[in-house]
């Protein structure tokens, strides 16, 4: 599992750090069905782009994780660490990390390696003025692969639910 989740971190931070307004080539799409999937790359979770600005969809995001039983609790931007750590302009890009305590405590308290697999992560970054990827993480290759045959349960039941946020944001 250690090897996993180091390769799964490391897939994470290139895909964040490969995703600049310069490289947008190399940032999670959604394919031209327009539903969320899971990319044919190595891309990690399962991403939607949606037609309305960033802060539109950011402010989105709590209400529509609420109703699906998660809480917002860490938030991450790029944007403003590049921005004062290293002088470089970045697009509009969060990520949160979302937990049902429940959930949390089941998985847990099944596994305790498991934590370094929480909380669950969101992302959203501007693609322009009016259009933002949003992404959730595909418990299905992060839990759901090391947590044996429970992982695999819950992790589909955390699947469902993302998608319904995804899907939620995108109205």
């Amino acid at each position: 599992m250690n090897q996993f989740a180091s390769t799964f971190l490391a897939a994470t931070l290139l895909v964040t750090t490969a995703c600049t307004p310069a490289t947008s080539g190399s940032c999670p799409q959604t394919p031209s069905g327009g539903g969320p999937s899971v990319a044919a790359d190595l891309t990690p979770g399962i991403w939607k782009e949606v037609d309305a600005p960033f802060d539109a969809v950011y402010a989105k995001l709590p209400k529509a994780l609420e109703n699906e039983g998660f809480g917002i609790v860490s938030e991450l931007n790029p944007q403003q660490t590049f921005e004062k750590k290293l002088g470089k302009p970045f697009r509009k890009y969060r990520v949160l990390g979302a937990c049902d305590p429940a959930l949390a405590y089941e998985v847990l308290s099944s596994d305790p390696k498991l934590g370094v697999l929480l909380p669950c992560s969101v992302a959203l970054y501007e693609v322009s003025e009016t259009r933002t990827a949003v992404g959730v993480i595909e418990p299905m290759r992060s839990i759901g692969d090391a947590g044996g045959d429970r992982g695999k349960v819950l992790a589909a039941s955390v699947r469902e639910r993302l998608v319904r946020v995804l899907e939620a944001v995108a109205k």
